[in-house]
């Protein structure tokens, strides 16, 4: 079958608050907020840790696969609400979430949810531009995908 493309602006951002979150990623409870309308550039990174296992004689590195881990990082428009959100869950280490879409909320498609830590969030001010505002999440347990 051939690969279904899709153009990032059907992409959906959710912000999840109060919410309890399983090991596996699933979230349950709490309040969504569909942040998107704010968002214009998104990255979802997930990369694993490293154990260097190379022991005296060998010509090459040898590596055992570690931890799973991940970041993501928004930017967008500012607007006072997403402030207001935002910034007041800067460090809390639980109850938050993120609900991503990629490809849209349609059915079929797939949606990544999982726990994670707001480890920094900013506004710029240029003087010939839009205010902007941009964050950073560290990913706190697995990332859950699955077909909306």
């Amino acid at each position: 079958m051939a690969p279904q493309f899709r153009h990032g602006k059907v992409a959906e951002f959710k912000l999840v608050t109060g919410a309890t979150i399983a090991a596996s990623g699933a979230i349950t409870g709490g309040t969504t907020r569909n942040l998107s309308s704010g968002i214009t550039d998104m990255t979802f990174g997930r990369t694993v840790e490293t154990a260097d296992i190379t022991t005296y004689g060998d010509g090459d590195r040898f590596y055992l696969a570690g931890l799973r881990t991940g970041t993501m990082s928004g930017n967008g428009i500012f607007a006072s609400t997403y402030e207001d959100i935002i910034s007041p869950l800067l460090g809390v280490s639980t109850g938050i979430a993120v609900k991503v879409s990629p490809h849209g909320a349609v059915s079929g498609r797939t949606l990544y949810t999982c726990g994670v830590i707001i480890t920094d969030a900013s506004v710029g001010v240029p003087v010939g531009d839009r205010v902007t505002m941009a964050f950073n999440f560290q990913r706190t347990g697995a990332i859950l995908s699955t077909k909306t």
